[in-house]
């Protein structure tokens, strides 16, 4: 959508008041030739100077992140393994503002192969109680069924 200026906008819409035998139709379409623009747009010129009572463009509301990038950053740091949803509930925001916020900020949502198990304490136990028994008693489960000796 190209921008006009508000000089060019008051230009256009002096030009469709001047005096003349043909209608107002006729005088916009007049303009539209002249300035090679649309008369959906000098129509919303009129609307806007009689709503606002000049031509003047809106200026942009800037609003404040919710979420503050080195906060998320220094917590995504700490908390690796922390869903979006708990990420999310920690801020007081949506899952869908943090998930943004970390595609801004390049941050991949990923886990590394080399995280620590999540019951060490369980594995050490199951393999101080296995050290003692000889090789062959012991069978391994994986994916695939039981491995036979």
């Amino acid at each position: 959508m190209k921008k006009y200026c508000e000089t060019f906008r008051e230009i256009v819409l002096e030009f469709e008041k001047k005096p003349s035998k043909a209608t107002k139709t006729e005088r916009i379409k007049k303009a539209t030739k002249n300035f090679k623009v649309s008369t959906r747009t000098i129509h919303s010129w009129f609307q806007i100077r009689k709503e606002r009572g000049n031509l003047k463009r809106k200026k942009a509301v800037w609003q404040p992140r919710k979420i503050n990038d080195q906060e998320l950053n220094d917590y995504v740091q700490k908390n690796p393994d922390k869903y979006l949803r708990e990420i999310a509930s920690h801020f007081k925001v949506s899952a869908m503002t943090v998930q943004r916020r970390l595609v801004k900020m390049e941050i991949t949502r990923k886990k590394n192969e080399t995280l620590p198990r999540k019951k060490p304490r369980k594995i050490k136990k199951y393999l101080e109680s296995i050290k003692d028994k000889p090789i062959e008693d012991i069978v391994y489960i994986d994916q695939s069924g039981i491995n036979r000796p």
